[in-house]
């Protein structure tokens, strides 16, 4: 152990190497079983694929056999083809020689006929020339006669060749002739039979053939199927009987390789029902330290306005008793001025994670890390000793050598480390400490039981060991080079410092809003007279302005201390570098470079969360300045026009006056404002006997619809709802709807915010119809719906689950928040258990 042991940095990181070896070491364990199981299961699975081979050469025998089988058959199939083609080719060679035969017949015929034709043409010819030859020989007879006659004057009585009867030649011409006649015409009528029988015939032929050849067909495949069921009936029971033998081997593969797959699977779910249960308490653990940090951050909120109001009052009360002057109070206000100095003085915390230098950060990780490598020497020689031991016991012998020196000869050996290493970690760590001396110039104050002796006998150690060496003449020497000179400081630290500051304008801003609204609540329950205005809605509005002002400084003072956390580790990196440049070039100098980078856009606000969140803040500022702004002009508005102006009221407004003007010129003094209208609403309004700003009053209470003249007209007046009241007044903060809800005791129904109070014990259920759903919610969920659709969100976690318009409330945790989720508003007092399985509707 060293000086610097502890110091927070060192702590911290030998916490973190610790935290970090144990979850290694739960990691390894847990990983080694898993693998050692799967190991298992795989190890079985191959003995049986190992036990079961696969068939291989199964499915060729089958393909060859198959083959062999369609050769034969093909074989078969072409001996059948080639003698039906020699028959085919034997038929029709008749067939050829039949139409060679037929064709021959058919041109004698022909012929035969071609001949009667033209003899018939002849015998035609010669009895027309005939024929004419007698007519011609008859009309020159005829003319002959007539002339004669004709003569004589007397008609002749010879007959003529035409009168002459037909002898038998003719009549035989004539019967021939018809004959021939008759002949033609049974020559086409045989002839055309023949054509048809013909065509007949050949059709016929085709069906034969086709017959035939299905015949053959059939005749060919029954021959084949018998010879296939005679031949291989035999190989068909083989393969069928390796075909079983190898599913029989799939099926046992499969079932072996099923159970690795199912042991996995199963191991898988475990995995996951435990990072579920992981995540589940996780998810809890953050709920549970967000609510609480939330809370811890309303309550640290809420004493220091309890301390800053102890304090004004203890001024008021040292400032009243010292204008009195009263002798006897000189003692009292001696202590009351002590008590305000106490209350006053700024905290100190001790802190240890002050500013330090970067040398005295490079020495303190140096020696935690030489510190953590010497502790691991010791555990690999340890190691190697059990492990030699081990070896030696065995009995067995290895004479090789190692580093010039053999194995056998360190037998027995024990190197002396413990010495070794203390004199190294002696020698060493005063010279860093030395050296961080130097850099600072300031040695911090530590306690005397607290230093260790390594400091304080640094001097003898170096002095005898050099005495050691000039006595013996060595030719070693120790030779400690000087210290280097300390780095400059970082440029970013200052600005780092400076950057704490970026949000303290906003928060003054939001706590000058509360102290407005408080004056403002404790104006609104001060009996008044002027009955015209709905001041049980004002005080609603009033006491949500409040609680939407709480709970943003709440998240500022959160994001407040996340970047202060966040600036403590850029500065803790900015002191570990080796040079404000990040100096060593290469991956590292790019990485210094880049994070130098990430530093300047948080010192300079650039950064992209920074920007949004400095915009969000100062929006929910200006709004909020608004709209307190428009409530103190109301409230002052309507006790200045009161009508009954007695001397009690009037002495009641001076004091209220009073107070504004102390506490707004006490925060105004120290916070500087955001713009030059900041102070103008901030401050409280003036008497209407100023005239710059009671015509702005009027004009602004006018425009709302509060001036005297108005008020009696209805457009404002003390009937009127809180919802009604929100919509004149045009309000920028958010404000939530309002319901109706039911209280425990004796089912009450009345108006109220659509959230929960703070520290409320009802539960209120808004009728949503959905699905049935089942929902976690963690941290800022929901949120009220206003005009501008935005809303602040509860804090803690809560479990819902709904079933097709009824939702049944699981579980509930504490909630200091208002919120709306999912249709569904719970609300629970603190340190009162949530009601599990209440029904509501």
């Amino acid at each position: 152990m060293t000086a610097n042991d502890d110091h927070p940095l060192v702590r911290h990181i030998q916490s973190l190497n610790t935290a970090l070896n144990t979850h290694h070491t739960h990691t390894t364990h847990t990983t080694t079983q898993s693998q050692s199981h799967l190991i298992s299961i795989l190890e079985h699975e191959l003995s049986t694929l190992r036990a079961t081979p696969l068939p291989q050469s199964t499915e060729s025998t089958i393909k060859i056999n198959q083959l062999s089988l369609a050769l034969r058959t093909l074989n078969d199939k072409l001996d059948t083809t080639e003698h039906l083609l020699v028959e085919r080719t034997r038929q029709l060679d008749h067939a050829l020689s039949d139409v060679s035969t037929a064709k021959a017949s058919m041109n004698a015929a022909y012929d035969v006929a071609a001949r009667l034709h033209a003899q018939n043409q002849d015998l035609h010819t010669a009895l027309r020339m005939e024929v004419e030859k007698s007519r011609m020989s008859e009309r020159v007879i005829q003319d002959y006669a007539d002339l004669v006659r004709k003569l004589e004057g007397r008609r002749s009585s010879i007959p003529t060749i035409s009168n002459i009867p037909p002898n038998d030649e003719q009549l035989e011409k004539t019967r021939l002739q018809n004959q021939l006649s008759d002949c033609q015409y049974e020559v086409s009528v045989l002839q055309t039979r023949l054509e048809a029988q013909t065509q007949t015939n050949s059709d016929l032929i085709s069906q034969v053939s086709q017959l035939q050849v299905d015949i053959d067909k059939h005749d060919r495949d029954d021959d084949t199927a018998s010879k296939m069921v005679s031949r291989y009936m035999k190989f068909s029971q083989q393969s069928t009987n390796a075909l079983q033998t190898t599913l029989t081997s799939l099926q046992h593969r499969h079932t072996t390789t099923l159970t690795s797959y199912t042991s996995q699977i199963h191991l898988l779910h475990h995995q996951i029902q435990t990072l579920t249960s992981l995540s589940d308490q996780l998810r809890y653990h953050l709920s549970k330290e967000h609510f609480g940090r939330r809370w811890e951050t309303r309550m640290r909120l809420q004493l220091v306005r309890r301390e800053e109001r102890c304090v004004e009052g203890l001024k008021r009360w040292l400032r009243r008793s010292e204008e009195r002057g009263e002798a006897g109070m000189m003692e009292m206000i001696q202590d009351a001025k002590i008590i305000i100095d106490q209350l006053d003085a700024p905290l100190h915390i001790d802190d240890h994670h002050q500013p330090i230098s970067g040398s005295l950060a490079r020495i303190i990780m140096m020696q935690s890390t030489i510190q953590d490598l010497l502790d691991r020497l010791k555990d690999e020689q340890e190691r190697r000793l059990e492990l030699e031991e081990w070896v030696g016991s065995r009995g067995f012998r290895n004479d090789q050598v190692e580093n010039g020196v053999t194995l056998q000869d360190q037998d027995g050996v024990v190197l002396p480390l413990e010495p070794i290493i203390d004199l190294y970690g002696e020698r060493i760590y005063p010279i860093l400490e030395e050296s961080r001396v130097k850099d600072e110039g300031v040695v911090e104050k530590e306690d005397d039981t607290a230093s260790p002796p390594s400091i304080t006998s640094h001097d003898t150690i170096v002095e005898v060991m050099v005495e050691q060496d000039v006595e013996k003449q060595t030719d070693t020497a120790l030779d400690i080079p000087p210290p280097p000179p300390p780095p400059p400081p970082h440029p970013l630290l200052k600005s780092l410092h400076e950057s704490r500051n970026r949000y303290t304008h906003i928060q003054n801003s939001f706590q000058n809003c509360h102290i407005a609204l408080e004056h403002l609540k404790s104006h609104l329950t001060l009996p008044v007279h002027n009955n015209n205005l709905p001041f049980d809605a004002l005080r609603i509005i009033v006491q949500r302005l409040d609680d939407y002002t709480e709970d943003v400084r709440v998240e500022l003072e959160i994001r407040v201390l996340d970047e202060d956390v966040l600036g403590r580790g850029y500065e803790t990196l900015l002191m570990c570098s080796l040079s404000p440049s990040g100096g060593g070039g290469g991956e590292e100098g790019k990485w210094n470079e880049e994070e130098e980078e990430e530093v300047l856009d948080f010192v300079n606000g650039t950064d992209p969360s920074i920007v949004k969140a400095m915009k969000g803040f100062e929006d929910k500022v200006r709004d909020l300045e608004e709209d307190v702004g428009v409530m103190k002009k109301v409230v002052y508005r309507s006790i200045d026009d009161d009508e009954d102006d007695d001397e009690e009221e009037q002495t009641m407004k001076k004091k209220i006056s009073t107070t504004d003007d102390t506490l707004s010129t006490e925060t105004l003094v120290a916070t500087p404002p955001t713009s030059r209208w900041m102070t103008s609403w901030i401050s409280p309004i003036p008497s209407p006997s100023q005239q710059g700003s009671s015509s702005i009053l009027r004009r602004t209470v006018s425009s709302l619809g509060l001036s005297p003249s108005s008020s009696h007209k209805g457009v404002m007046h003390a009937k009127m709802s809180t919802g009604e009241v929100i919509q004149h007044l045009q309000l920028k903060t958010p404000m939530p709807e309002l319901v109706t809800t039911y209280e425990h005791s004796g089912f009450v129904e009345k108006e109220e915010w659509d959230t929960f109070s703070r520290l409320g014990s009802s539960v209120t259920a808004v009728t949503s119809r959905t699905r049935s759903s089942f929902a976690i919610g963690m941290g800022v969920v929901g949120g009220d719906r206003g005009p501008r659709g935005k809303g602040r969100g509860m804090l803690g976690s809560a479990m819902m689950m709904g079933d097709m318009g009824r939702r049944r409330v699981v579980s509930t945790s504490v909630v200091t928040n208002t919120s709306t989720t999912g249709g569904m508003e719970i609300s629970k007092k603190m340190g009162v258990p949530g009601e599990v399985g209440e029904d509501v509707d």
